[in-house]
């Protein structure tokens, strides 16, 4: 049957949307390992506030809380601008489903009102969970350049009811009515996602909602008021933001430096050499050297993408804290392009091809990486392995930058094979 992922937790529990055995669209999860009710390591449907056996539930976020929460959208019986409307809702194994108001004072709200939830965080102690999402009022005759009167909705957890309660429809700051949607939220409160601020102005803005969920800030591009989508927000302690600029088509990250939001597109990160266009950047995670992902085109190829930081010693291939003979090896092993599909790590300057560039990049680089206490190579005990420089001069050259000037004139066939007896040397095979 059709399915997709949509979320995942720090557990492996993963939330998405899945066809069942009738052949519906269905909220569904996957679990690794079964909990009290639930199987692992197979779909479990989470169900609809419908009686309508064709009705459609989707699910879109998950986060760790113990049990962990689910939050998407269900179809309902209640009739709206259409037969039917979707309400959000929050989700766990002790409580099941529950409705998700788009204003009102409880959750469910009044009738005729619809609302869609996409993303619920986990908080540090003493602060509420937020859920991030979108809702309107049927009937609203506002229509801003097609859509109607849809705006961004924060919902927080009131302890004392133990209840989610939305603070009413977030207008953008200071721009009056306008259509707004939330489809992210941190650890911290922060929610992200994009809308329109007023029915003459038919661009899409990226936004952020601050902490308390009281005021909205449009997250500039460069050249300004370009439109634009923020899609997820990371955790960390200088937060980045990842997104779209729609109109130079391109994926984009907004990080927070020096008081603001500083704007950057993800192409400019990466070397011409490796032929991608990224477009679409989906998601980031809360690493200090964060991850990316998202999708754009790779020699002309529609591909999904994940970008990895190179970091501050992009030689220390095996990670240790010292660039030696042990990412000497990783580096010769793999020698070439950079195939696929598959994390390239001994790609040291980026340019998605593993060559004599990378491996004079790792020369200068030998030894302790900045601010690590890794130790330099040293020759085996027994006295028969060298340093990379006696190495290097065991193959008739003067010093290093002597072999570094014949690899300019030299064969990439003569250079791999200069390597790989600079690697017997120092391991004294």
């Amino acid at each position: 049957q059709d399915s997709e992922a949509h979320d995942i937790n720090e557990s492996g529990q993963i939330v998405g949307t899945a066809n069942n055995h009738s052949d519906h669209q269905r909220a569904f999860i996957w679990l690794p390992e079964a909990i009290p009710g639930i199987p692992g390591q197979e779909p479990y449907e989470l169900g609809t506030f419908s009686s309508r056996p064709f009705a459609v539930s989707e699910g879109w976020g998950i986060n760790d809380a113990t049990p962990f929460q689910v939050v998407g959208q269900s179809e309902t019986d209640d009739p709206c601008v259409g037969p039917y409307i979707h309400l959000g809702f929050v989700w766990d194994s002790e409580g099941g489903m529950e409705p998700l108001a788009s204003e009102g004072d409880g959750p469910g709200g009044e009738p005729n009102e619809s609302s869609a939830a996409f993303a619920i965080n986990t908080p540090p102690g003493g602060l509420p969970t937020v859920i991030a999402g979108e809702g309107s009022r049927c009937g609203v005759s506002a229509n801003f350049c097609g859509y109607p009167g849809i705006d961004a909705v924060r919902w927080e957890w009131d302890e004392v009811n133990q209840i989610f309660l939305p603070r009413a429809l977030l207008q953008p700051k200071g721009f009056g009515e306008g259509i707004g949607h939330a489809l992210d939220v941190n650890d911290a409160g922060q929610m992200v996602g994009w809308g329109r601020i007023q029915p003459d102005d038919c661009t899409d803005h990226a936004l952020i909602w601050t902490q308390a969920g009281l005021s909205v800030d449009v997250l500039e591009t460069d050249p300004a008021d370009e439109q634009a989508y923020a899609l997820a927000i990371n955790d960390s302690a200088s937060p980045q933001i990842v997104g779209r600029n729609e109109d130079r088509a391109l994926a984009a990250i907004w990080s927070f430096a020096v008081g603001d939001w500083q704007y950057e597109e993800l192409d400019d990160f990466i070397s011409a050499g490796c032929g991608w266009a990224l477009r679409w950047a989906r998601d980031i995670n809360d690493m200090d050297a964060a991850w990316i992902v998202g999708w754009g085109y790779h020699d002309g190829k529609k591909r999904a993408f994940l970008l990895t930081p190179l970091g501050d010693c992009p030689a220390d291939i095996n990670g240790d804290g010292v660039v030696n003979v042990n990412d000497f090896l990783d580096l010769i092993a793999q020698w070439g392009e950079c195939e696929t599909g598959v994390i390239c790590i001994a790609d040291i300057n980026g340019d998605c091809v593993v060559n004599i560039v990378d491996f004079l990049d790792m020369q200068a680089a030998w030894g302790p990486c900045p601010e690590s206490d890794g130790q330099s190579l040293q020759p085996p005990e027994d006295g028969s392995g060298v340093t990379l420089s006696e190495a290097i001069t065991l193959l008739g050259f003067a010093d290093v930058e002597a072999y570094q000037a014949w690899t300019v004139e030299a064969t990439e066939a003569e250079i791999l094979a200069s390597a790989e007896l600079l690697a017997t040397l120092i391991l004294g095979e």
